[in-house]
């Protein structure tokens, strides 16, 4: 029964959010892509890392997400890498 009514509720949101929304808009005949990846500093107690991607098109978010690594890096020069890597696998 709770999610029959977390369902409920977000088609009641989508329904009365119908007139908000993502607007792509072409960019002189061109549909630019443009990837962004970073990382924070590492935990301390774990020494993990938290990943942010960003991918745009025509300045608007296509894709976005926020994890924390699974990988441990022993510099932030690894951990910025293995953010670029990470980004890299979501474009494929």
């Amino acid at each position: 029964m709770k999610y029959y009514t977390m369902v409920k509720r977000i088609i009641w949101y989508l329904t009365g959010t119908k007139q908000f929304g993502i607007t792509y808009r072409k960019m002189y005949g061109k549909l630019p892509i443009v990837g962004y990846a970073n990382a924070s500093h590492v935990n301390q107690d774990e020494w993990k890392s938290t990943l942010k991607i960003l991918f745009t098109a025509a300045r608007e978010a296509i894709l976005w997400n926020s994890k924390k690594q699974t990988l441990s890096a022993q510099s932030s020069t690894k951990v910025k890498y293995i953010a670029l890597a990470q980004a890299g696998c979501k474009v494929h």
